[in-house]
């Protein structure tokens, strides 16, 4: 049985629950609907608590890119002028694909760096990026796209079914144990974090000072 993460009121991580249609196959060009859809769980979130919902198709998905060995071919990020609205970093520049952030609406998408956003959701606890509040399918992909990167075994569902397990523990000694493994987990989350930071910002201040000696 596989996984499918929703929303539910009081949960800042969307919850994890069995699905027996999950699985880790993305889906095909030609079916961009959530995996998910045919689910007894929205996959737009839950609209009470521990309320099961029709399931409802999320908006379309941008397809995220297979990650290939390193190559010209496979780079195709590297001739990018964007710059990750999260860190202010080149997108150019990252050592690996980014991650397609689609809007709220679903009907446009943003590149940003996946890892570091992954790491930052499972620090804070939190899905609210850029004004709005991450569905579960964007959850989802985005824990995909950790585990094809090979970018750690960081993972927001995870983080969000250790959460609800404290959060639906029948007694102290389970809530404490679950606890600490979440604790654990932020914790090196946390430090792949400022580790990605201090990389990004001495790479920024190399290139800043290559520039400046070159009269740029």
């Amino acid at each position: 049985c596989g996984m499918v993460l929703v929303q539910k009121v009081g949960s800042a991580l969307p919850v994890v629950a069995d699905c027996a249609h999950s699985n880790d196959t993305e889906p095909s060009e030609s079916n961009h609907v959530c995996p998910f859809a045919t689910c007894s769980f929205d996959c737009q979130g839950a609209t009470g608590c521990n309320e099961m919902v029709s399931a409802t198709p999320c908006a379309q998905a941008p397809r995220q890119e297979v990650c290939l060995p390193t190559g010209v071919e496979s780079r195709w990020w590297s001739a990018s002028n964007r710059v990750c609205p999260l860190t202010g970093f080149p997108i150019s520049m990252l050592p690996y694909p980014p991650f397609k952030l689609r809007d709220g609406a679903g009907t446009s998408f943003e590149l940003v760096d996946g890892k570091y956003l992954a790491l930052q959701l499972i620090v804070s606890g939190q899905v609210n990026i850029r004004g709005r509040k991450l569905q579960a399918c964007d959850v989802t992909s985005l824990d995909g796209y950790m585990r094809r990167c090979k970018l750690g075994p960081f993972r927001i569902a995870t983080a969000a079914a250790l959460q609800e397990k404290m959060r639906t523990a029948s007694c102290h000694a389970d809530k404490a144990r679950d606890q600490l493994k979440l604790e654990v987990l932020r914790t090196k989350a946390l430090r792949a974090l400022e580790k990605l930071r201090f990389i990004q910002k001495t790479r920024m201040l190399s290139i800043q000072l290559a520039s400046s000696r070159r009269g740029i």
